[in-house]
């Protein structure tokens, strides 16, 4: 690996209510492809830079409440439901595992990012299935089947 294969993205504070959140189609489809609601799911830059960027190792810095657990959880949706990781990138089937120092590091961070983020496009249980004892979610397609699971 060399620095050529790496980015490094410096997160910002979010100063913006979810109300002002660019909503789902701003992002030209790449999460209206799964769901037809208009709802908002509060993507900020750091989402559109982790999803442009051409590199193989993103790395991100910032803060506290910088958005970076919450706009890495929104591109693990993505990718569960349309198989888009990053732009001009598919992926169609496997497993994507999300970890933390502790169970409840993770229960408290990005695993309720990610039930909130299922829950605002309304595919938690229709599209989408969880396993709550393996902490597991899984979108089965006619290719094969894409998962996130929380370790």
């Amino acid at each position: 690996m060399t620095k050529d294969n790496v980015q490094i993205e410096d997160s910002l504070p979010i100063e913006q209510e979810i109300d002002d959140s660019p909503q789902i189609d701003d992002y030209r489809g790449y999460l209206a492809g799964a769901t037809k609601t208009n709802h908002f799911i509060g993507a900020s830059p750091v989402f559109e830079k982790n999803f442009k960027s051409k590199k193989d190792i993103v790395i991100n810095r910032g803060g506290t409440r910088a958005g970076k657990t919450y706009n890495i959880m929104i591109m693990l949706a993505n990718w569960l439901l349309t198989g888009i990781i990053r732009e001009n990138q598919y992926i169609e089937s496997g497993v994507a595992s999300v970890v933390r120092k502790t169970l409840p590091e993770l229960r408290e961070s990005a695993l309720q990012d990610f039930l909130e983020i299922l829950s605002i496009l309304q595919v938690l249980e229709t599209e989408v299935s969880f396993n709550k004892t393996h902490l597991k979610f899984t979108y089965n397609h006619k290719q094969g089947k894409r998962v996130v699971e929380f370790h």
